[in-house]
């Protein structure tokens, strides 16, 4: 008998996740509680795509001084073929589809995506897509949970990048997001600052989705705030965050737009990352 850990976000609106835990499930002939931890976990992107994520309310996770909400499950099995733990290959080309999809509306928008666009550039039949999907609104808000899957593993690295080289995590969320990387690399950088100009013209399941997205970046910055920090200014900072990124990619001289990356990381920094207090002694 073999004990595993699954390392989950939590994030609310996963309808898919459940689906996904059976299939674990399925695999391990006890499947263990749920339990709350506190310390560091990284969110490995071969978990993501195996398990999905899991919505589970009242768990937390302690992350360096900063909180963000995780599950941890327990499961216990008796090891079986390969065989039987790789993926059907319709779940494979489910997945395909929606990573093709999340890299998509990032680079074209809402509306430059198209079903049989995706479907070739997935390397599937244009027919075959409502195997998976009952519409093409259902793909674009299961592609909106894919990027803050990936988003959630991203943030990881770069709380733990910043951790190692002794900066706040809100420092390193600040210069990650404003770097020349992110600049650069649109389709696979915040879908807050791809979409948000579009979101308010989309279907109501696809606009709920993505103002998911935007609530879930302010909580992001609310919990890596500086105690010395009042937690509303995570929409200030937030909205300076995505509105100078949007600025940034819309200048024609890419010089211009690392300046402005530049300015808003310093405004930001200087105004915010205050240095916690430090407890009086007797």
């Amino acid at each position: 008998m073999t004990q595993r850990r699954a390392i989950l976000p939590v994030i609310a609106g996963e309808r898919k996740a459940v689906r996904r835990l059976r299939l674990l499930a399925q695999q391990s002939p006890t499947l263990g509680k749920h339990r709350p931890i506190h310390g560091y976990a990284r969110a490995h992107r071969r978990l993501h795509r195996r398990c999905g994520v899991f919505r589970s309310s009242g768990y937390g996770l302690t992350h360096f001084g900063f909180s963000i909400n995780m599950t941890i499950i327990i499961f216990n099995y008796e090891p079986k073929p390969i065989m039987d733990h790789k993926p059907s290959r319709k779940e494979i080309s489910h997945e395909r589809i929606v990573a093709v999809t999340a890299r998509a509306i990032r680079r074209a928008g809402y509306d430059g995506v198209g079903v049989a666009d995706i479907m070739q550039e997935a390397g599937l039949t244009h027919g075959g897509f409502y195997a998976h999907f009952p519409s093409r609104n259902a793909l674009l808000v299961e592609a909106l949970e894919y990027v803050t899957q990936e988003g959630a593993a991203l943030f990881a690295q770069m709380f733990a990048d910043g951790k190692a080289h002794g900066v706040s995590p809100l420092r390193a969320l600040i210069e990650g997001y404003l770097s020349e990387d992110h600049l650069t690399g649109q389709e696979c950088g915040c879908v807050v600052a791809a979409l948000s100009s579009e979101m308010s013209r989309q279907s109501p399941e696809v606009r709920e989705a993505s103002c998911a997205r935007i609530q879930s970046l302010i909580t992001l910055v609310q919990r890596v705030l500086p105690a010395m920090v009042a937690p509303e200014n995570a929409v200030v900072i937030v909205s300076t965050l995505v509105g100078s990124l949007q600025l940034a990619r819309a200048m024609s001289d890419k010089n211009q737009g690392k300046a402005i990356l530049e300015t808003s990381r310093r405004a930001l920094i200087q105004q915010y990352d205050q240095p916690e207090p430090v407890a009086a002694t007797a």
